[in-house]
């Protein structure tokens, strides 16, 4: 084999080992991303229940102020 199709050859085995390695690496990323996009949903999923659960926390706290004047007001 003559020098240059040697180089051309290793050139090529060199970009394929590259590309080879980019895929894994891509592949990688995306399943890193889907398990962050997953994270971030269930702490969406999360924040929204606490904050659900505030208000709902809220309102009882406003009812029970409002029974606890009414009593202390008919005493």
């Amino acid at each position: 084999m003559p020098e240059t199709e040697k180089i051309v050859a290793e050139f090529d085995a060199l970009l394929d080992a590259a590309s080879d390695r980019m895929e894994a690496e891509t592949a990688e990323l995306r399943e890193r991303n889907l398990r962050l996009e997953s994270l971030l949903a269930e702490k969406t999923a999360i924040v929204k229940n606490l904050e659900d659960a505030w208000k709902v926390a809220q309102r009882r706290r406003r009812r029970i102020d409002a029974e606890i004047a009414q009593l202390l007001k008919a005493a």
